[in-house]
């Protein structure tokens, strides 16, 4: 982008973008440089626990993947639950007879 806007004459705008563009790559650089420096730190205390997955992270995830929301209040999967178990007493009866 700033060589277009040196071909267009328009020298003021390049500078500020390009001092623009150097102050966000020294700040991706502090934090990545911080978040190594952290790992290091977790590392050299013994402290491999890691993030910590909860339950809802999980369900999540599964929904994302799925397209079937977890609800924890009546269970997980309850509709789908509900037809296995219709599906489940049908075969049931079937061998049985």
């Amino acid at each position: 982008m700033s060589c277009l806007l040196y071909r267009g004459q328009d020298f003021e705008k390049a500078g500020s973008l390009r001092d623009k563009e150097m102050e966000l790559k020294a700040q991706i650089s502090k934090i990545t440089n911080q978040a190594k420096e952290s790992e290091q730190a977790e590392v050299e205390s013994g402290d491999n626990t890691g993030p910590m997955v909860t339950e809802a992270d999980i369900a999540n995830i599964v929904a994302q993947w799925t397209g079937k929301h977890y609800n924890t209040s009546t269970g997980p999967f309850n509709v789908c639950s509900a037809s296995l178990l219709q599906k489940k007493h049908i075969l049931l009866s079937s061998v049985m007879q």
